[in-house]
């Protein structure tokens, strides 16, 4: 069997022929009032204007290295350290006391951190709530309530990672002298039989 060919004519440019017919539905759909506005419009054509905005930069480098190391490293609160002690009887009665001396320490040497931080800190604040009233360039003002505003951040931040690592450390402090008390109770019932 052989196919015949055969001449189908087929429009050159089909997306335009398909865009005549819409417009022309729609053309038909439109009341006259509309068609003539809707021509008004279409015939301007459309301008394109580029604006292009200037923008200062007003944080200062000491800003700048200041936000990029708190997006860095974040701080962390201490960490639980082991109170597995391992030796005689008698050696972890000693070695607990240790730990408890060892850590009560800690907790007066963080306590005493907390304290001089808070004092330098609102002592900057204060300096510049002071200044900040006499300031009237807008892009200083800024600066320097964007100061104002990271040191009263890292004052908040100083308070939850103490209280964070007060809760810690009077945890660890608990559980050593939980363990310290009952070496404590066994090594008494034990000394009798010491040698």
């Amino acid at each position: 069997m052989k196919v015949k060919p055969t001449d189908v004519n087929y429009p050159k440019d089909p997306l335009s022929e398909l865009e005549k017919y819409k417009n022309r539905l729609l053309e038909e759909d439109r009341p006259e009032e509309q068609r003539s506005s809707m021509d008004i419009y279409s015939e301007k054509p459309i301008e394109q204007t580029v604006v292009q905005l200037k923008r200062t930069e007003s944080v200062s480098p000491v800003l700048k290295k200041l936000l990029a190391t708190e997006h860095s490293v974040s701080t962390k609160p201490l960490e639980i350290i082991g109170s597995d002690v391992v030796g005689g009887l008698f050696d972890r009665k000693r070695f607990l006391a240790e730990r408890i001396k060892e850590t009560e320490t800690f907790v007066q040497e963080r306590r005493l951190m907390h304290e001089n931080f808070n004092k330098d800190i609102s002592v900057d604040i204060a300096d510049l709530e002071k200044i900040i009233p006499t300031i009237s360039d807008r892009e200083e003002l800024r600066e320097f309530k964007i100061n104002l505003n990271l040191m009263k951040m890292e004052k908040r931040k100083e308070g939850d990672l103490f209280w964070r690592d007060m809760v810690t450390l009077r945890s660890q402090l608990r559980e050593l002298k939980e363990q310290f008390e009952m070496e404590s109770k066994i090594s008494k019932l034990f000394s009798d039989l010491d040698v």
